[in-house]
């Protein structure tokens, strides 16, 4: 479109100009300006035009100019459509394309205000370009014929398509030099283009998404940008690691190509407390176990796998709390590892039935041994004494994973009692309690893998980039009703992150925190720091000892608020 406006359209709206221009008598018509060159209206709004007026007098050969001017233009129109600007009502090419057609024909019926309008119309194009002939207007459609004629991203794409097509379609790119090298003369003149051309810059960033590097390396260009991403490649790893142990080196190969294809299968949210189908449940994988040699190295690789990927994506994305995905791969190693942790699935809220098996349970207690007296214990007002007494592990009512009804009973209780008729949000309050007392997955592998001391150093850090991760999102608040909940709870979720990495600090070092947050968020605009300032009083009390919300004698909420992204009411965020 933009180069058809400038090519096509642009020269023949000059001629147009040109054509009425040599009808004047006088001067060419200018609109009049005032103190800083702004245009001057009248009462009415209408601009204030100076100069001669138009088609006053027509030279000898005018009118067979003209018809070349109209032919060439119905011929053209056929050919490019592209754009409407030539056509669209009230702009001056189309006016001055009638008035030239009513002069073809009969000069004598252009009343006297349609020569007033062709009068402003030639004063507006000169204001803007100048004269047709003069110097002004040539080198400003030279400027917009040079953009317009500049290769656009989809001319340059078409060169590394043609040079990615010729390697093989399922491995990466070892490096970006052959790829993105600059348009060589032979594809210059297959593809119309300017030799030398740089394809680096405006096709850089697909094109590095090919790339074949260490997933630390993919995550430190953000290549991979999530967790969910992170899940998606994680699977090549894990399937070497899965194979380990099978001596025949095509059957190894093949069972790392079963993992990987498995492990794009379509994930489902079953009722009633059931799983999919495993990986290792199926029967031509039984049949491949029988030819694995168990020894201790599968097992210290796997672990030392597992403990790379479980810091990668903590340390990556701190904010995020681990997506179902990943946890499979997570699962997966652990179960190499000869490791039995209690890793437990985000629970769909529309789909809660109203029970957890044995494993949130698991995972709450040992949250419990790990947080027990500090600031996530007091901020969330957790009883973990009372979690690790639960011993009633029964088999569920459906026929799936044996549940826990006390354990169920408690998260019920802390959500209190919801008002309002979505259930789905009832479900949500009851779910966020127990991701709350099992910190969902963070403390069962910060325990079983000693991350407590490895990542000590970075802890303070990783609650910052939580915290301003969370500022960030909200000064980006959707439009869209779904939307905004949504946000609301996900940053719920990075500023629960948030607590359990200050949690694991000195009390000291939570303190200088909040220094920090609170001088972050004073940069932030006015409008978000009063809303969000309730949530900054809240962690302050908790740090005090004191809990985060208070209510009045009717069980309204104060102003100290504790951050949870759940309700059935319009959160206080979004108030």
């Amino acid at each position: 479109m933009q180069r058809e406006a400038t090519l096509i359209w642009a020269p023949l709206y000059d001629r147009a100009v040109a054509l009425f221009l040599e009808t004047l008598e006088g001067p060419a018509p200018m609109i009049k300006v005032g103190p800083r060159s702004k245009p001057l209206r009248d009462a009415t709004g209408k601009f204030f035009v100076e100069g001669g007026w138009p088609c006053q007098h027509y030279p000898e050969d005018w009118q067979a100019r003209v018809q070349s001017l109209l032919e060439d233009y119905q011929r053209l129109r056929k050919e490019h459509a592209l754009c409407g600007k030539p056509e669209r009502q009230g702009e001056n090419f189309a006016l001055l394309r009638g008035y030239l057609a009513v002069c073809l024909q009969n000069p004598q019926q252009l009343t006297g205000r349609d020569v007033g309008r062709i009068r402003l119309a030639l004063a507006q194009s000169i204001a803007r370009r100048g004269l047709p002939a003069s110097e002004r207007c040539r080198s400003l459609r030279q400027y917009q014929a040079d953009l317009a004629n500049r290769p656009t991203r989809a001319d340059m794409a078409r060169v590394v398509i043609e040079r990615l097509a010729t390697l093989p379609a399922e491995d990466g790119l070892e490096t970006l030099d052959e790829a993105l090298a600059p348009v060589t003369a032979e594809e210059a003149e297959r593809e119309h283009l300017e030799a030398g051309l740089t394809l680096a810059g405006p096709l850089e960033g697909k094109v590095r998404r090919c790339l074949q590097a260490p997933v630390e390396v993919l995550v430190e260009q953000e290549i991979i940008s999530s967790g969910e991403v992170l899940a998606r490649v994680i699977p090549q790893i894990t399937s070497q690691v899965a194979a380990v142990g099978i001596t025949d080196p095509d059957l190894r190969r093949l069972y790392a190509a079963l993992y990987e294809a498995f492990r794009r299968r379509r994930s489902l949210l079953l009722l009633h407390l059931e799983s999919q189908v495993k990986f290792v449940e199926l029967p031509w994988v039984k049949a491949m176990d029988v030819a694995r040699e168990h020894d201790s190295s599968a097992q210290d690789l796997a672990r030392q796998t597992l403990e790379q990927v479980v810091v990668l994506a903590i340390t990556a994305f701190p904010q995020q709390i681990l997506p179902n995905k990943l946890l499979q791969e997570i699962r997966a190693l652990a179960q190499s590892a000869a490791l039995a942790l209690p890793l437990v699935d985000e629970v769909a809220a529309d789909i809660f039935m109203g029970a957890f098996s044995e494993k949130f349970l698991r995972a709450a207690q040992v949250a419990g041994k790990l947080l027990e007296g500090t600031l996530y214990e007091r901020y969330y007002e957790i009883a973990y004494a009372q979690v690790q007494q639960i011993d009633d592990v029964r088999p569920s009512p459906y026929g799936g994973a044996p549940t826990s009804p006390a354990f169920y009973q408690i998260c019920s209780e802390r959500a209190g009692r919801a008002r309002g008729r979505s259930w789905v949000a009832r479900n949500g309050m009851v779910i966020e309690q127990e991701q709350i007392l099992t910190t969902h997955n963070l403390a069962v592998l910060f325990v079983a893998l000693g991350l407590s001391e490895r990542l000590r150093s970075d802890l303070d850090t990783l609650a910052q980039r939580c915290f301003a991760w969370i500022c960030r999102r909200h000064l980006q608040m959707p439009p869209n009703g779904k939307a905004r909940l949504q946000l609301v709870k996900n940053t719920a979720y990075a500023w629960r992150q948030m607590l359990f990495f200050l949690a694991l600090e000195s009390e000291g070092t939570a303190e200088a925190f909040l220094a920090w947050a609170s001088d972050y968020l004073s940069q932030q605009p006015t409008a978000f720091q009063a809303r969000f300032q309730p949530a900054m009083e809240g962690l302050a009390r908790a740090l005090q000892g004191l809990p985060p919300e208070t209510r009045t004698w009717f069980g309204r909420t104060n102003r100290p608020r504790r951050f949870l992204g759940w309700t059935t009411e319009t959160h206080w965020l979004l108030a």
